[in-house]
């Protein structure tokens, strides 16, 4: 039975999805399983962001009793668009967490046992390229590649391992939690060697192109959460605006009203 990782940067390199998430949300708020009890420890939170993401969603709701007959009929609508804006926010706090899990740097275990577990770093290899004909030429031309190596002395993040262990099934999941792309290795002489850069050095080229539509992937669906946050606002202010708008024409009906029975009451002095 193969023994499995029991940290997210082994579980990473080795590819093993499932119990990279297991590891990963298991230590975030919700849990695995993503409840909604969790919500309580961050209300605050998520009270928060709906506040700051549609203003006008506050300002609706702290408007006086005397037009809440007139918001009825809008009001499932309000509640619907206010529990979307609290489901993004629920989102986020969670992806957040789980990104700061995911981008902690370190070492990996590997082995069969948890007796033969061995830790490996990440160490770099640096040959001279030879010429076509087999010789190094006028300039020094080199070829850098990646491993793990026990003696390795860099830590990466996840995405880092997932890269050297080439492992495709895990990165989609990585990048879509954002994992950090652009993010070096732990030494400072190392600082900028991002996990693209470890692809590029490694000619992992398929790996490469799975990071690009990730990344795509992830784009579109921040976008589509920005999309439905600027939605809601818009809502929110039409909603408002025909509000005033009806206070201004019952304001006037009154106005109208009190004129007409002033009115009368002239002509009924008069006569």
């Amino acid at each position: 039975m193969k023994y499995r990782s029991k940290d997210v940067l082994s579980a990473a390199f080795e590819g093993d999805l499932p119990r990279l998430k297991l590891l990963a949300q298991s230590a975030a708020p919700g849990g695995l399983m993503d409840d909604d009890e969790w919500t309580e420890d961050h209300e605050a939170e998520v009270d928060n962001f709906v506040r700051h993401a549609s203003p006008s969603l506050q300002a609706l709701e702290n408007r006086g009793e005397q037009e809440e007959e007139e918001e009825v009929s809008d009001a499932d609508e309000v509640d619907q668009d206010k529990e979307t804006l609290r489901n993004i926010a629920h989102k986020i706090i969670r992806r957040t967490a789980i990104s700061k899990i995911l981008n902690q740097q370190g070492k990996i275990q590997l082995g069969n046992s948890p007796v033969a577990l061995k830790t490996y770093g990440i160490s770099v290899t640096v040959k001279e390229k030879l010429q076509e004909d087999g010789t190094l030429g006028e300039g020094a031309v080199f070829d850098i590649s990646w491993k793990p190596c026990e003696r390795g002395p860099f830590l990466g993040n996840a995405l880092h391992w997932a890269v050297l262990g080439r492992s495709h099934s895990c990165l989609a999941y990585l990048v879509l939690h954002n994992c950090s792309l652009s993010s070096g290795l732990s030494d400072k002489t190392q600082a900028g060697v991002s996990p693209i850069d470890l692809a590029k050095a490694n000619k992992s080229f398929q790996v490469l192109h799975d990071m690009e539509e990730a990344v795509k992937k992830r784009d579109e669906e921040l976008q589509a959460e920005e999309d439905a946050i600027v939605d809601i606002e818009v809502r929110m202010t039409g909603r408002i605006e025909r509000l005033k708008q009806k206070r201004l024409e019952r304001e006037q009906a009154e106005r109208d009203e009190e004129r007409e029975a002033n009115a009368e009451e002239e002509e009924e002095e008069q006569d």
